[in-house]
């Protein structure tokens, strides 16, 4: 059997030799860049009370303290003894595993992330085009999802991928779940898993339609990575309410129980190498929805991206500081008439919005590297008056 393993996994390194082939990045123009200066905060918004739901499901923790009892080292120090592996990456030359392995060099990471608002329905038949039919091109999987009719995916999200990868994290509050999903080989190099969560208070916290945001957080290696998906207020009005629901969930991710308030700039979040934030974050398009849909029949995305009120608060520096998203080149992913291509035709004719979004921030940019690669929406899924968001990301230099 160990032989006939070895063997498998060489003639899968030599298929997977060609070299990636990476769209955007960081540092290119192409890139809608979400950072705004230092100088600018939110200190002066007055926060909602909000409240971390501390029931848990089977195979969590209670909120912020580790999955495993094993895992016992902290966040913010990630050194950690990794024992030698016969599993190797299959996407890779076996060098990424020695890398990962030693602390002194660096390795290279292929994450899929993506983010549904699956309005109750759960499409059985095409929930594999969420994940890409499991095609395993990458090391983990990040899904956010929101208004899941079910209390876990787990069991319908794991199969899709198959065996050759393993869980790695869950953090579910009701209808508002994150998973974490990764290769094998990658379980022997992970260490110090936590998840937390964060409710907020009001109408939107009924059953079904959860608002707030859920959390887990992990080293491979000596790297520390943290995901967030977040359910944030509805309608157009509600730009402040969603400011507030962002630096609340700032400050109260993996805070300890006793701190009342985070100091600026000194919390969990900041201390980690690389941050997805994803979700139905609700903010809109601010227009007709004649003008609107006018611009996206002719292909012209780009000149709404100065009436998107996230685009508008990054620049004012209200929210997500030093956070970057892929360009929106996608059409907006809200509201559709459920299944069919067709922008909300009800009385309340809702603005298309691009809703649904995934941003990313590096601790350290001067070291750590990240690609964005077909930042898009899945508009094959049509279960849904949302559709999916998804974002392949490719992280270098990691230790």
């Amino acid at each position: 059997m160990r032989r006939r393993f070895k063997g498998l996994v060489k003639r899968l390194l030599l298929r997977s030799s060609r070299k990636d082939h990476i769209v955007g990045s960081f540092r290119d123009s192409g890139l809608l860049r979400l950072a705004s200066s230092s100088t600018r905060n939110n200190a002066r918004m007055i926060l909602v009370q909000s409240q971390e739901l501390g029931d848990m499901e089977e195979n969590d923790a209670v909120s912020g303290q580790p999955l495993e009892d094993n895992s016992l080292d902290s966040f913010h120090s990630c050194k950690t003894s990794i024992s030698s592996s016969d599993h190797l990456p299959i996407h890779d030359h076996p060098a990424a595993v020695a890398a990962v392995e030693d602390s002194t060099a660096s390795f290279n990471l292929r994450i899929y992330a993506v983010t549904w608002n699956m309005n109750g329905k759960i499409p059985h038949d095409s929930l594999p085009k969420l994940l890409e039919n499991g095609r395993g091109d990458y090391d983990l999987y990040v899904i956010g999802i929101q208004e899941s009719p079910v209390s876990s995916l787990r069991r319908v999200l794991h199969p899709i991928l198959g065996k050759q990868y393993s869980f790695v994290a869950k953090s579910v509050m009701g209808s508002l779940q994150l998973y974490v999903f990764g290769k094998c080989w990658l379980q022997h190099h992970i260490s110090a898993k936590k998840v937390d969560k964060v409710r907020f208070k009001g109408f939107g916290g009924v059953v079904g339609r959860q608002k707030g945001a859920v959390a887990a957080s992990f080293c491979i290696g000596n790297s520390s990575f943290l995901f967030i998906a977040s359910h944030f207020a509805a309608h157009e009005k509600k730009v402040n309410e969603r400011h507030v629901q962002y630096s609340r969930t700032r400050q109260k991710i993996f805070s300890p129980p006793s701190t009342s308030q985070e100091q600026p700039g000194s919390n969990f979040m900041d201390e980690s190498d690389v941050v997805v934030w994803l979700g139905d974050l609700n903010y809109r398009i601010e227009g007709s929805r004649g003008l609107v849909k006018s611009f996206v029949k002719q292909n012209l995305e780009k000149l709404l991206w100065k009436r998107d009120q996230l685009f508008n608060a990054v620049d004012k520096g209200e929210v997500f500081n030093g956070f970057v998203e892929g360009p929106l080149e996608f059409k907006p992913t809200y509201k559709y008439d459920v299944g069919t291509d067709d922008y909300d035709t009800s009385g309340k004719e809702r603005v298309p919005s691009w809703t649904d979004r995934i941003l990313i921030k590096i601790r350290d940019e001067s070291s750590i590297s990240l690609d964005v690669d077909n930042y898009q929406s899945i508009d094959s899924l049509r279960s849904s008056d949302h559709r999916p968001v998804k974002a392949l990301l490719r992280v270098t230099n990691l230790s």
